[in-house]
């Protein structure tokens, strides 16, 4: 609460600073495309602004309107002060204002980068309740955005936030796995030829939008990586953290700081790190959950080691499960994970029996058999593992020598 109320006296002063007129042809619609690119949390239905986009994930961008006599009215606490606020912007809540609009995209940079550009709508929470300002340099269309943001989220009742199905922009990425950024650039023009049907007073609304172009401009990595990470405060309020090091940067306790990837850090499934060492020794690398029987720890010298992309899921192979229905499978899947030395990597079970990695052409290779709760091999690329309480079947299965 803390962070809204601050957050709400923030609004009030900004919006203090600028009153934005609307150019002349963008109608009682769309006027305004936001420059500030957010990212979305499906799990949260949250959108948070961010400034690096992951790779195959969407980039949106606000969609912003004049208030209009059809909106409630809105008290502003901070400002002590009540107001219509069809006196300033709204988010794109209405159909009929997209309804045929036509995107045009100019790139300057990254249109390789790009799966798909859209008008979507979004079930989303409030954006910005946890998060500094993002910075921009057109001080117009922040404040705007921050007004229409406010004017959308906040009605009669001060704390009476509600989620909203807002449209956006959604520009997205194509999947990418290396260990170097991209930038993506470009002038987006909306244009929109039908009127709308909605009404004030027997006056019908005009919601044709003619021309509008906006610079856009966002980076893409990866969401935890060695350059800055996304802390995550819980219910899809993330901040982004900027790197000042070339270490991983992930301390649970102390969001921001600086340290080698060693120790007790554990690393989440289905999510990249993007990892950069300098570091003379051996570091452990933990995976998984010991709960769900994914647990293993890769120990390796990370001497004169440089950057790598990390990730992995725990899906068993569907063919392997199929051609084994008895058997009790888990599995650790690596991106064919790089490393300069040889490391050990250990995997620890009591209830299984057999190791195997999981080859290209889909034959397995038997690396071990359990002994003590625990099998151990070792390896310079983390491929597909399977662990299991029975020998499995495949088409080839050829044992460590």
């Amino acid at each position: 609460m803390k962070q809204l109320l601050a957050f709400l006296l923030t609004v009030a002063m900004v919006l203090s600073m600028a009153t934005i007129g609307l150019a002349a042809d963008t109608y009682d619609g769309v006027c305004m495309l936001s420059d500030i690119p957010f990212a979305y949390d499906e799990d949260a239905d949250a959108l948070y602004y961010a400034p690096v986009i992951e790779y195959g994930q969407a980039a949106y961008f606000f969609l912003i309107r004049p208030t209009n006599e059809l909106d409630e009215m809105v008290f502003i606490e901070a400002r002590s002060t009540a107001r219509r606020n069809y006196e300033g912007y709204h988010l794109v809540t209405d159909r009929d204002m997209v309804d045929g609009m036509r995107i045009k995209m100019d790139y300057e940079m990254g249109e390789d980068l790009v799966e798909s550009v859209r008008i979507i709508k979004k079930r989303t929470s409030f954006p910005l309740a946890e998060f500094p300002m993002p910075a921009n340099d057109n001080e117009d269309k922040l404040v705007s955005l921050l007004e229409a943001i406010f004017n959308t989220f906040y009605y009669v009742e001060m704390n009476d936030l509600q989620p909203q199905y807002v449209y956006l922009l959604e520009i997205q990425t194509k999947p990418q796995e290396t260990t170097s950024d991209a930038d993506v650039i470009a002038t987006v023009e909306l244009n929109k030829s039908k009127r709308g049907d909605d009404e004030i007073d027997g006056i019908k609304l005009d919601y044709r939008v003619k021309d509008l172009q906006t610079d856009i401009a966002f980076n893409l990595s990866y969401e935890n990586s060695y350059s800055g990470i996304f802390f995550d405060f819980g219910n899809g309020a993330k901040v982004y953290l900027p790197g000042d090091s070339p270490y991983y940067i992930g301390d649970d306790e102390a969001p921001g700081i600086s340290e080698i990837v060693n120790g007790d850090f554990t690393f989440d499934p289905e999510s990249y790190y993007l990892l950069k060492y300098d570091y003379d020794d051996v570091a452990e690398f933990t995976f998984g959950s010991a709960s769900s029987q994914n647990e293993g720890i890769f120990s390796v010298d990370l001497s004169g080691q440089g950057k790598n992309l990390l990730y992995f899921n725990t899906e068993p192979d569907e063919a392997i499960a199929a051609a084994n229905p008895d058997a009790v499978i888990y599995a650790l899947n690596f991106n064919n994970t790089k490393f300069n030395r040889t490391g050990e990597f250990l995997y620890e079970s009591d209830d299984l029996s057999y190791a195997y990695q999981l080859l290209d052409d889909g034959s397995l290779r038997l690396l071990g058999e359990f002994e003590n709760g625990e099998v151990s091999f070792h390896t310079r690329v983390l491929g597909k593992y399977l662990f299991s309480d029975v020998e499995l079947n495949a088409a080839a299965v050829e044992a460590v020598s």
